[in-house]
């Protein structure tokens, strides 16, 4: 096997070397007892917390800053991050208002944060969440830990002595347990997962908050260092983020406050240098989309959660005007409210963030660009802390266009840094990387179910023009591979255990097969083979389940190599946000490849099936279950675009697809099959007067461009 990965070597190194360098950090913790290979309860009973710096142990505000940091924070509020400054003082948020009267001492910013943290201690219990049970020791558990610790700390000077205790007690009541939960539960922990590893933060905080003042403060420390060491070693080895960009950009960040936090009050930087964190530059770099306003959308993405209609009395989702899919929906007080700014959907605070602790030029440019594209990141209090002002920013013309994670197989292309440029993606690994499948058998209470992944191995994603043009079909429960640019056989997809977790009691072994066999990314190509066959389950009796996909500029081509002992029906789906036009250039006709249009605003995307020639094609509309944010979980059908599903019934076959795309108004480019025999594939696109020779083998593929004469 072979896997290649060009067009910038000196990255290629410098991000092995940070992957290794973090990990062997995050292992040479003082664990001479073994830690690692023992179930949470008992690693933690032998883990020595991290000591605190001296001169954070008595003193309040800590954890952040200190009393000592406020007048150059102050400073910084009148510089360049003014307008991160003005938000914080608008924002009505416990922290915001918390951090607002630390730097200008006026009452009415403590009256706002006192109103706040009276309605956290009115509840001791802080009461169920009516749609989760669980969440009183889940995620509301974590946000109401970190808040009122953060706010503890800043505003401990001005409080009165009976306000301290009862915020001490209230922290020290939900930490006590929270604690208990995880230390007593006997169920393997998802340390991977947003539901179990987003308390620890919570009481990793509370922990930092109440340190000296809390005879327990140290046990629950222990507690979540050796339960977020572990998340971090098992999440994101390669920087991807398995449970899609709308998941990372809300879990993720709580991660990043945690590894800050560690850093400020130990001196320590372990957490701040694994993968995850220290290379989330490159994957908001890769993940962006051309212009900045969108994203490769993988996983639960676009999080649309469907309210209980009935339960609240609302118009239907179809009735709802001007929403699409791709808006999402969250319940405010028992009515839908839509997030229409995608510039609040990047977290731009955490680039700020590793690129002032690593002095990190190239993710200075980053946050530059966002900025200027109008992402605006939604949380500009971290940024007023974090942003490192002085920083020069890098050329962005050096970085590489493309980009391999190695861990969960997913390789990025794109041609360029221009907003209307082409952008591709494709994914064929196992859920939860390969590290894991030596994590698993490490770690003896660890669960690999991988929630929020999709059974979506072999799937590719394309952005043109400014437009998604061959997508994913966003957040559904539960998740089928019938809903994703892949293959399906005998009717059935990739394994499945239904419901959030698509890969439940599958053996971690057999996942870990699922691979790209050569990866090869050039300036002005991205050539990939995916090995899917591990993916199917193993009654279906699949030999061999192989695509190799070879992309530029305006064209990609992709070549399906299926075999069996004994003849499938095959499906080849390829799913467009909008409608196919009928069939042009000959249509069914056996002798002339089917030709398919759609438009998406002002891209046109056109798909022709070059082998076999007469392959049944049909134009089916995508009908997903989408995530209904009630009890019942599932919500109604929605039609989120259209799909093409072209089926053949063979033991052994091939498809040969080629796709090209260009704005509406101009001609189209022409595609000639000049060769589809013997294990080669050679495709001509001409266009404008430039031809594209795209020729794909068994050992790799390559695009040459040339004028035409």
């Amino acid at each position: 096997m072979m896997k290649l990965s060009f067009g910038h070597a000196g990255f290629a190194v410098m991000f092995t070397v940070i992957v290794n360098v973090a990990t062997a950090r995050l292992q040479g913790q003082p664990d001479t007892t073994g830690i690692k290979q023992l179930p949470l309860a008992k690693a933690t009973e032998l883990q020595k917390a991290t000591p605190i710096l001296p001169v954070k142990a008595n003193i309040h505000p800590r954890i952040f800053f200190t009393a000592a940091d406020i007048p150059s924070i102050k400073q910084r509020a009148q510089g360049p991050v003014k307008a991160d400054w003005i938000a914080v003082q608008n924002a009505r948020s416990l922290e915001s208002a918390a951090l607002s009267y630390a730097l200008e001492q006026r009452d009415v910013y403590l009256d706002i944060a006192r109103k706040r943290m009276k309605e956290l201690l009115a509840n001791p219990d802080w009461a169920k969440n009516p749609y989760d049970p669980n969440q009183n020791r889940d995620l509301t558990m974590s946000s109401n830990l970190r808040s009122l610790s953060f706010a503890y700390d800043v505003l401990y000077p001005a409080l009165t002595a009976s306000e301290r205790k009862a915020i001490r007690e209230q922290l020290a009541r939900n930490s006590r347990s929270t604690a208990a939960y995880y230390v007593n539960t006997k169920h393997a922990w998802r340390y991977a997962h947003n539901h179990d590893y987003l308390p620890m933060v919570g009481l990793a905080m509370a922990s930092y908050a109440l340190y000296g003042e809390e005879p327990e403060a140290d046990q629950w420390l222990k507690l979540s260092e050796v339960f977020l060491r572990r998340t971090l070693e098992t999440t994101g080895a390669d920087g991807w983020y398995f449970e899609g960009w709308d998941y990372w950009a809300y879990a993720v960040p709580a991660l990043a406050e945690y590894a800050e936090a560690r850093y400020q009050m130990t001196g320590t930087m372990d957490a701040l240098s694994a993968p995850l964190l220290r290379t989330l530059p490159a994957y908001v770099r890769y993940m962006m989309l051309p212009g900045g306003r969108e994203y490769f959308d993988f996983g639960d993405t676009h999080n649309f959660y469907v309210p209980d209609w009935e339960r609240y009395n609302l118009e239907p989702y179809g009735k709802v005007s001007g929403l699409t899919w791709r808006q999402p929906v969250y319940m405010r007080g028992g009515r839908p409210g839509f997030q229409d700014s995608p510039g609040n959907r990047c977290p731009l605070h955490l680039i700020e963030l590793i690129a002032a602790r690593f002095r990190d030029s190239a993710a200075q440019e980053l946050v530059g660009g966002l900025r200027l594209r109008g992402v605006t990141g939604g949380n500009s209090m971290w940024s007023l802390l974090w942003a490192d002002t002085g920083l020069q920013a890098g050329p962005v013309e050096s970085l590489p266009t493309g980009h391999y994670f190695s861990d969960h197989e997913v390789a990025i292309w794109r041609s360029g840094w221009d907003e209307m440029g082409t952008a591709v993606a494709v994914k064929c690994g196992p859920p939860l990387g390969h590290e894991n499948a030596k994590r698993v058998k490490e770690i003896p209470d660890i669960s690999l179910a991988a929630w929020h992944a999709h059974p979506d191995a072999g799937s590719f994603i394309l952005f043109a023009n400014g437009e998604f043009l061959a997508t994913d079909t966003g957040y559904t429960q539960p998740k089928h591979s019938a809903d994703h640019n892949t293959l399906l056989i005998n009717g059935r997809g990739q394994e499945t255990g239904g419901g959030f977790s698509s890969f439940l009691d599958v053996p971690y072994d057999r996942l870990d097969k699922i691979r790209m066999n050569r990866v090869d990314l050039q300036k002005d190509y991205m050539y990939v083979e995916a090995d899917m066959t591990a993916a199917y389950p193993a009654v279906l009796e699949m030999n061999k389940i192989v695509r190799s996909v070879l992309a530029g500029d305006g064209c990609m081509l992709i070549w399906d190599r299926l075999e069996a002992p004994y003849p499938h029906d095959y499906e080849w789906l390829l799913h467009t946000d909008t409608d196919y036009e009928m069939p042009r250039g000959g249509g069914r006709s056996p002798a002339a490849p089917a030709r398919y249009r759609t438009v998406n605003g002002n891209a046109a995307l056109e798909v022709r099936f070059l082998h076999p020639t007469g392959v049944e094609v049909e134009v089916q509309e995508t009908v997903v279950i989408a995530h209904q944010h009630t009890p019942r979980s599932e919500g109604p059908p929605q039609e989120r675009g259209h799909h093409l599903d072209a089926r053949q019934h063979a033991a052994n076959a091939e498809y040969v697809t080629c796709l090209t795309w260009g704005t509406v108004g101009e001609p189209m480019p022409e595609v000639t099959a000049k060769s589809i025999t013997n294990g080669k594939i050679s495709v001509t696109v001409e266009k404008a007067g430039k031809s594209r020779e795209m020729t794909m083998a068994a050992g790799g593929g390559s695009l040459q461009l040339s004028t035409v004469r």
